[in-house]
């Protein structure tokens, strides 16, 4: 999944909702440790941005495997 082609917060949010599923169905012990996986965003923005979200969900796919 090529997450440049996700343009929008409810793109991204539901990409990050599949790969959060599939590490509960998968690694549900790494499931119970995704607290642990802040969403970061720029201390200078006052809103998530696409950027945020696209680099959330790397993270993510990236503790997947």
């Amino acid at each position: 999944m090529d997450t440049n082609k996700l343009e929008t917060p409810a793109q991204l949010t539901a990409a990050i909702f599949a790969v959060t599923l599939q590490l509960q169905l998968k690694s549900p012990a790494l499931y119970q440790l995704l607290g642990e996986t802040p969403l970061y965003q720029s201390a200078a923005a006052s809103e998530i941005s696409l950027t945020d979200y696209r680099q959330y969900l790397e993270t993510l796919k990236a503790q997947l495997g």
